[in-house]
């Protein structure tokens, strides 16, 4: 028994987070999402249980950005040289390993003299970084027709629940801090709102008094804030957790998160290809067209509020541009988790019957 503070996973609860390495990844997404907000992780081992790597959340999703499909077995996209201790070593060298691993996952394999596993430890999850959302809801919404004639695109329904309400609640059970909107049209039914549901401590309005684009509030927040900054859309529905994303490639203060969503265009129809002269090169017979789209949610350190006047209109494409040419790096987060964009009639139905088949 290892006398720290951390918890210790042994035999009997390795199943959540211990799978064989030629499972496929589809297994380690399912059992990443099973596991609670503070561990996201999978220890990878042989046949026999002898400790053959570990796969964080980051992993997968650098997994998928280069190519790996949700069959590839785990061996393809593991750290392969994961540390670890012998369960009975001393505890001061445990505790001196768990720092080694990482704030974010912090995790150590705990192996016998044969390297098979016994346990894990898990280390308590830095909360201290404060963590601040940005909620976009100026918009207009006219693609929704006569549903937003009267009420802003945030207050739609789906399964009995405004647009708002299931960013707001999903950002609160995230456990991030602090909360501003951003408002334009109708911002008086944001504001009560808001006020209807007991938020007002946790949530602050921001009202643009004329559009400032898909970036200008971000000029509107407080500049002295510290932290992790989230912007997100208020039409996006996710089951991603805010502050495991907030926390992705946070390894500087410089250090940008873009989250994306893989995009399939089916054209049904022969596609030709043709020589630079206009000569017939083949046909591909409905071709699958695939890029990557931006899921409308973002993580920036705070520092970027600097970067925007108070009351500037800039669009997001132009901000990420600046962010660039200001030394920031910009990570890119691919989406494993439910995600949907609630921009037209169409979108609304699909959102509504997921969401009904889910309760």
């Amino acid at each position: 028994m290892i006398k720290t503070a951390h918890k210790e996973i042994k035999q009997g609860e390795l199943a959540l987070y211990v799978l064989p390495v030629e499972a496929p990844m589809s297994d380690a997404i399912k059992l990443l999402n099973e596991q609670g907000p503070d561990t996201k992780f999978v220890v990878v081992t042989s046949a026999h249980g002898k400790l053959r790597g570990t796969i964080t959340d980051g992993d997968i999703r650098r997994g998928i950005l280069n190519g790996f499909g949700l069959e590839d077995p785990l061996v393809r996209i593991m750290f392969p040289k994961p540390l670890s201790c012998k369960f009975n070593d001393p505890a001061e060298l445990i505790q001196q390993m768990m720092f080694q691993v990482g704030s974010i996952n912090r995790f150590l394999p705990l192996t016998d003299a044969d390297n098979f596993l016994v346990s894990i430890l898990i280390g308590v999850r830095n909360a201290n970084v404060p963590m601040t959302a940005l909620i976009m809801a100026g918009g207009f919404g006219k693609r929704l027709g006569e549903k937003t004639r009267s009420k802003p695109k945030p207050l739609i329904e789906v399964s009995g629940k405004p647009l708002l309400e299931h960013v707001l609640l999903n950002l609160e059970q995230s456990a991030v801090d602090k909360v501003y909107v951003s408002t334009h049209f109708l911002s008086d039914q944001i504001r009560s709102y808001i006020k209807a549901t007991g938020r007002e401590g946790y949530v602050t309005i921001l009202d643009e008094k004329t559009p400032l684009g898909t970036a200008g509030s971000i000029g509107s927040l407080p500049r002295d804030m510290s932290g992790r900054l989230i912007v997100t859309n208020s039409d996006g529905l996710t089951d991603l957790n805010y502050r495991s994303f907030g926390e992705f490639g946070s390894n500087s203060d410089r250090d940008v998160s873009l989250a994306i969503v893989e995009h399939k265009v089916y054209i049904p129809f022969g596609v030709v290809s043709q020589s630079p002269d206009g000569r017939y090169v083949s046909v591909v017979e409905k071709p699958v067209i695939t890029n990557n789209i931006l899921a409308g949610i973002y993580c920036f350190p705070t520092e970027v509020i600097k970067l925007l006047k108070v009351d500037e209109k800039l669009d997001m494409p132009d901000f990420l541009t600046r962010v660039v040419e200001n030394k920031f790096q910009i990570n890119l987060f691919p989406l494993h988790e439910y995600w949907t964009d609630v921009g037209t009639p169409e979108d609304l139905s699909k959102a509504i019957s997921r969401t009904q088949s889910k309760s």
